[in-house]
């Protein structure tokens, strides 16, 4: 089974942990009797993956006044840094990141690439059992029709779960700029 991830987060950067209005997730009470082995498996990957996704706040600043924007990335490395997309952190002056066990902590934004809508922040402070970095696939092994899962925090929802196929491989895509990005993989599972 493939994997695809939700969008991400990006911040400024504090050594301190921050408060905010975002929900934290509980454990379920009790063992999930499970119907099929379809489902058991689907649990197993949604318990495994879910440590390393994060909720990102990011308050907003413009021209035209102020706002607020979630998303959702993952944890790449074990030093900090997390993948989100550019689009959710673009114009940020403020950004928290909360991690599977509730932690929230702000995060830096320490690299952008807009063409792809890529971004990478820093977060600081946060034990080294809370990171847990995503393993990533090859690419070049994924075919049409394999199953995927989609795993991230839409719409200030954290930890939602979709599933579905390949739906194509190496499709171009119109980015938020003028360039597009290639060596896309379409999927049916739904992001949000």
């Amino acid at each position: 089974i493939a994997f695809a991830s939700g969008t991400a987060v990006v911040s400024t950067r504090a050594d301190s942990s921050v408060s905010g209005s975002l929900s934290v997730l509980n454990a379920p009470a009790a063992e999930p009797t499970y119907t099929t082995d379809s489902e058991r498996l689907l649990n197993s990957l949604y318990e495994s993956v879910s440590p390393s996704v994060v909720l990102i706040h990011v308050n907003i600043n413009t021209q035209n006044g102020s706002g607020e924007a979630t998303g959702s990335g993952f944890v790449y490395d074990q030093s900090g840094n997390i993948v989100t997309n550019n689009h959710v952190v673009d114009g940020a002056s403020d950004i928290s990141v909360m991690f599977y066990d509730g932690r929230i902590v702000r995060g830096e934004i320490v690299g952008v690439d807009a063409d792809s809508d890529l971004a990478v922040i820093h977060v600081d402070n946060v034990p080294v059992e809370s990171m847990r970095p995503l393993s990533l696939a090859d690419s070049d092994t994924l075919f049409v029709g394999q199953e995927v899962f989609a795993l991230g925090a839409p719409f200030n929802q954290a930890w939602t779960m979709t599933t579905g196929i390949i739906s194509a491989l190496d499709r171009s895509i119109q980015g938020l700029t003028q360039f597009s990005i290639g060596s896309a993989i379409q999927t049916d599972a739904a992001i949000n």
